[in-house]
């Protein structure tokens, strides 16, 4: 049986002690033998927290490997964003911008008319202060072209006060109290409807001394809606922004035009190559630190072997290469699964991208790697059952072992509780060692004061037999 050397030399220094009548350092040795005892499990309990700790910063650079890998698949999970086109000859009467999956294809486009606001301004008044209708509140009354109406009522019952009523009412009219500068009656209230034809609107007042400029006066403008011609068809929105013309894109009217001008939309698959080849990227950069975190032999001595042994890592890379290198759940054509449109996984497990690959199919199939990738959709919610994609079978697969009940979660809330329970030990352990050197002092004590009435008899005897050898001598 191997001998505690620190509790042998603790015994030692008693007996001595004892031997020579010397008093005990009780606190001391007290403290020797506690950690003596307690000491070993405490390093144990040390250690496995250093190692638990260390787990659950590996875990954390996994999830933040996984996240951006998911954000790199959505990047490529709707059409449009697969499908990017680049649009030649905007004018200054009009640019069209895509907003979802566009088709090539050259439109002729001309703006004949632009959409516009009624503005009207009122007559003028000395201040924004000033009483209207003696300053009894009134209603101003509003008819739209659209058939709607609406009453407001000026509250105080002043310039400033009928603006404010008008602005909370929120009834599609911005009111504005503007300083003209006249001598004698500067300010005006200025109306401002939205555009389209519907949003004209006539305002009458209960004050006479509130009035409103008409049509052909000074100040006033009609609500009108944007004419635009597309390719050869008359087109009428009480807005600027087209947004239904053109698939997945949008015509912004910006001037009248007195001539049709064509814009071209051409498919752009340098987009796409550029959104892959980060993919590729951010798979490889998952890859390597998955793979560091379970190598005993890395040469990053900061995080290597951190995970050593633990199965999470091979069942995480497992998952995310099937999803990535699996069949998609909308193959279509000659575009089944990533490698046909030319990443291709190499011996080691990492990725490459093939530009011979990804070009001749792009050229030939587009519409064959869009639906592959994207399902042919626009902002699917993740919740949906319906196919959605490669792209989007990557990013469920990575979101099952994110989620809260997924498998790198799981692993995580294991490792916290398992810091937890190592806590309490240490605490519960620290207790014990209040407890144990309680006892050695209590013990030492009891020791120190036999040692010490052993050592007043010895000397009381010592004393009485000096006494009794003397006593024949006088």
């Amino acid at each position: 049986m191997a001998v505690n050397t620190a509790t042998t030399n603790i015994g030692s220094s008693i007996l001595n002690s004892m031997t020579d009548g010397a008093g005990i350092d009780i606190n001391e040795l007290a403290t020797q033998l506690t950690e003596a005892e307690t000491l070993p499990r405490q390093r144990s309990i040390e250690a496995n927290v250093e190692v638990t700790e260390a787990k659950i910063s590996a875990y954390g650079m996994i999830r933040s490997s996984l996240e951006s890998l998911k954000d790199a698949a959505a990047a490529f999970d709707d059409l449009s964003e697969v499908s990017a086109v680049t649009i030649s000859g905007n004018t200054s009467a009009f640019n069209v911008e895509q907003i979802g999956a566009a088709m090539p294809g050259t439109h002729q486009i001309q703006v004949t008319q632009l959409a516009s606001p009624q503005r009207t301004v009122s007559s003028g008044y000395a201040t924004a202060s000033t009483a209207l209708n003696n300053g009894d509140a009134f209603d101003l009354s509003f008819s739209f072209a659209s058939g709607e109406s609406a009453t407001v009522t000026a509250d105080p019952a002043t310039p400033a006060g009928l603006v404010n009523a008008i602005n909370e009412a929120g009834i599609g009219i911005t009111a504005s109290l503007i300083n003209t500068g006249d001598a004698s009656e500067p300010f005006r209230i200025a109306l401002n409807g939205e555009s389209g034809a519907d949003n004209a609107f006539t305002v009458t007042s209960e004050s006479g001394e509130v009035t409103f400029a008409g049509s052909g006066d000074a100040g006033y403008q009609d609500a009108e809606d944007a004419i635009v011609q597309v390719n050869g068809l008359t087109i009428t929105r009480p807005t600027n922004r087209i947004t239904d013309v053109i698939p997945g894109a949008v015509i912004n009217a910006t001037a009248e035009s007195a001539l049709p001008a064509n814009v071209t939309l051409d498919t752009d698959p340098s987009v796409l190559k550029t959104k892959l080849q980060s993919f590729v990227a951010q798979y490889n950069a998952m890859h390597d630190t998955l793979t560091q975190l379970q190598s005993r032999d890395s040469s990053r001595e900061e995080y290597s072997g951190d995970l050593a042994g633990d199965g999470v890592v091979r069942s995480i890379l497992n998952q995310v290469r099937s999803a990535v290198t699996g069949l998609s759940s909308t193959a279509s054509g000659n575009a089944l699964r990533m490698a046909d449109i030319g990443i291709e996984t190499t011996i080691s497990g990492a990725l490459q991208f093939n530009e011979e690959t990804y070009d001749g199919l792009s050229a030939a199939d587009m519409a064959s790697a869009a639906q592959m990738l994207s399902a042919g959709t626009e902002n699917q919610s993740e919740f949906s059952s319906a196919p959605k994609g490669l792209a989007g079978d990557i990013m469920a697969s990575i979101e099952d072992l994110i989620d809260s009940d997924g498998l790198l979660t799981t692993r995580n809330t294991n490792a916290v509780d398992y810091l937890d329970e190592q806590a309490a030990a240490l605490e519960a352990l620290a207790e014990r060692m209040e407890s144990v050197k309680a006892r050695y002092v209590e013990q030492f004590g009891a020791m120190e004061s036999a040692v010490s009435q052993l050592n007043s008899m010895r000397d009381y005897l010592k004393d009485q037999f000096e006494q009794m050898a003397n006593m024949g001598k006088d």
